[in-house]
């Protein structure tokens, strides 16, 4: 546990308090009372107002040597009565003792202005608190729809470079700006005699974008397209047709 100097008020009407027979949650409040800050104080980007402490469950059973049962139990307790509030995150949790400023304060200038901050928080820093909690709530927000738009733009591309069947017979594969081209070259009369090809004849080609391409570039219908290499191709028949049908293989 951290060192601390200075001190705290401790009233002998803590005697009657409903609490004070019950061990684990008079250890927990006073323990509160010792740790809380005595001044406003700035941590992680949180303003931090007296009678305030950043903790944890994990943290207060180290501490007290308490299990956790007995230390949740314990702080179920204190908020029930109203005696603290406990505001949690998926880190830490900020405690505030209800009535700190009144359990500490004496007739001394000092003191007064603790109570003051503690019990009576001015408009503008509530305002200050509010802001941040937006704020980080906004990011979060924007934070999601960036990553949902970046999905859409993903899905979407993927979705326009997925190769779909077209053609008379179904058996021609292009992706949808594949098709648009080809189809504007002649109203789609090359797309449907290239279907009908492969459909009678068997043909496969690597790329049928590629073969349509150069088939409509050298407008031959009879002997097709110049050369489309594959890897998929059986050489033997390959080569056996090389000098006639160089760039087709009929289906086995």
């Amino acid at each position: 546990m951290a060192l601390f100097t200075g001190y705290i008020k401790l009233h002998r009407r803590l005697l009657n308090w409903q609490w004070y027979g019950d061990a684990a949650v008079k250890s927990v409040f006073i323990h509160l009372l010792l740790t809380a800050n005595y001044k406003e104080t700035e941590w992680n980007g949180i303003v931090l107002q007296p009678g305030q402490v950043v903790t944890s469950v994990r943290k207060l059973c180290e501490d007290l040597h308490q299990t956790n049962q007995q230390t949740r139990t314990a702080l179920d307790k204190l908020k029930a009565t109203n005696e603290i509030t406990v505001r949690t995150t998926n880190k830490y949790s900020v405690i505030t003792v209800v009535n700190w400023a009144k359990y500490q304060s004496d007739n001394d200038e000092c003191s007064k202005q603790n109570n003051k901050q503690i019990n009576g928080q001015t408009t503008n820093k509530t305002e200050k608190i509010n802001k941040q909690i937006n704020n980080s709530i906004r990011n979060i927000r924007n934070n999601k729809e960036i990553k949902e738009l970046l999905y859409c733009c993903e899905s979407n591309k993927a979705k326009s470079e997925q190769k779909n069947r077209c053609g008379k017979y179904h058996n021609v594969f292009l992706t949808h700006s594949e098709y648009e081209e080809v189809f504007n070259w002649d109203s789609g009369c090359t797309l449907e005699k290239f279907s009908e090809r492969l459909h009678s004849r068997g043909y496969k080609y690597a790329d049928h974008y590629l073969a349509l391409k150069k088939w409509h570039d050298q407008d031959d219908l009879k002997t097709g397209p110049a050369e489309i290499s594959s890897s998929s191709y059986d050489m033997t028949e390959f080569e056996r047709r090389a000098d006639a049908l160089p760039v087709y293989r009929k289906a086995q």
